[in-house]
């Protein structure tokens, strides 16, 4: 097999340059609409490269492809949370329930409706209606506040540490120590959420009006506000991004004034200010958040076809998921420069395919033209005709000096 000559990978070129279609992510650097629109959405969950979202109508997954599945829980879904075992259980006006369990040994809590779910060493925790409530492994659900089960108050927000179990209070934030003692950590604060990063460990709460954000790293004993720069009525979910810890979006409602709506805001400093962005869905409360790891993939197509594939680049980038009041979920990723400047080249390269259609064919014609008479020129020759015996004849006696012919035996 003949190797291929420059003509030949110029004529590959060209025809790529025609015929493939380069389709770079539309979604970068900027909130997209993606799936369940029209879904309020109440809270949400990263699983590996997917995402748990549940909503008023009822529990789903999002695939990294675009895909959503129906997990068959009933809605509203409040909260989850995934307890030491790795078993997933949903929040629900029901209760708390797991999700695909064996029905034989997890116990559903039935005191509903359940607003929180949390996670407390090896115990799973729930903030509801009639109180806080806990579940160690192998055992059943008890109540642990109101301490002593006097009276009921609802709990909207938990989150358990060493220390103990942070939550909401009529009163503030509360934080039930282990022996059963309840000490307030922030009175006065009307708590909307709480959260806690596995990878710092670090403890966030979220309120309605003045302080709107806190943050802590000793487990809720003392706390630090990170609100500069925010611009809600009350925050609601704080991701940071898995790849830059520094970075995190916040989810909120209603303006600074108590007016209009909210969205998201970014910052780049670990939360010591908060950037209004571009574009921020400012027209939708943003009530839940989740952060994946994905690479970075580029689509190629051929040219008036549905047939393509998608190339992984050899790097990664964040997506982002939005869950709104009535929008469904919103993504969002961050610009990639390269694949910025690629964007900007592609509209010329469509300008430019009739030419490069025009270049192609005549590269075509001239490659073909030059492989005809290479192989002309370079055809094998047949095998050498041989010389007959014989005297020689002066037309095929080789020129210059020639050999004289030896004497006749008998001849003087």
């Amino acid at each position: 097999m003949r190797p291929l000559t420059w003509a030949s990978l110029g004529v590959l070129t060209l025809a790529v340059l025609a015929l493939a279609r380069i389709e770079v992510p539309t979604d970068l650097g900027s909130w997209v609409q993606g799936p369940l629109a029209g879904q309020i959405v109440l809270t949400m969950r990263a699983q590996g490269e997917s995402v748990l979202v549940g909503t008023r109508a009822g529990l789903y997954r999002l695939d990294p492809d675009g895909s959503e599945h129906d997990l068959g829980v009933d809605g509203p879904v409040n909260a989850l949370a995934v307890d030491a075992a790795g078993q997933l259980w949903a929040g629900t006006d029901r209760g708390v329930e797991p999700v695909d369990p064996d029905p034989q040994a997890l116990p559903s809590l039935t005191d509903g409706p359940v607003h929180a779910l949390g996670v407390q060493g090896t115990a799973l925790i729930a903030g509801g209606a009639s109180g806080a409530h806990r579940r160690r492994p192998q055992g059943d659900w008890e109540l642990v506040w109101p301490v002593g089960g006097s009276g009921s108050a609802p709990v909207g927000a938990v989150v358990g540490t060493p220390a103990g179990i942070l939550f909401s209070h009529p009163d503030g934030l509360a934080l039930l120590h282990q022996d059963g003692q309840v000490e307030m950590v922030l009175p006065e604060v009307d708590v909307v959420a709480l959260g806690r990063w596995d990878d710092t460990g670090d403890v966030w709460v979220g309120t309605r009006g003045a302080p709107l954000l806190l943050t802590s790293s000793d487990d809720g004993l003392t706390w630090s506000e990170r609100s500069e720069g925010l611009g809600y009525n009350a925050v609601h979910a704080v991701v940071w991004d898995p790849a830059d810890p520094a970075r995190l979006v916040s989810g909120g409602s209603g303006l600074a004034d108590g007016t209009g709506n909210a969205g998201t805001q970014l910052t780049e400093d670990g939360g010591l200010t908060w950037q209004v962005e571009q574009d921020r869905l400012s027209n939708t409360h943003v009530y839940a958040l989740a952060a994946t790891t994905e690479p970075v993939r580029l689509g190629l197509r051929v040219a008036g076809t549905d047939r393509g594939t998608t190339i992984p680049l050899p790097s990664t980038t964040t997506r982002w998921y939005a869950g709104t009041n009535g929008a469904g979920v919103a993504t969002s990723r961050p610009a990639v420069p390269v694949l910025d400047t690629l964007a900007a080249t592609t509209p010329y390269l469509r300008l430019a395919e009739p030419l490069l259609g025009g270049v192609l064919l005549v590269a075509m014609l001239v490659a073909a033209y030059h492989q005809l008479t290479s192989t002309r020129t370079t055809a094998p020759r047949g095998p050498p005709v041989p010389r007959p015996d014989g005297p020689s004849t002066p037309s095929s006696a080789p020129s210059g000096r020639t050999r004289p012919d030896p004497p006749t035996p008998g001849e003087n």
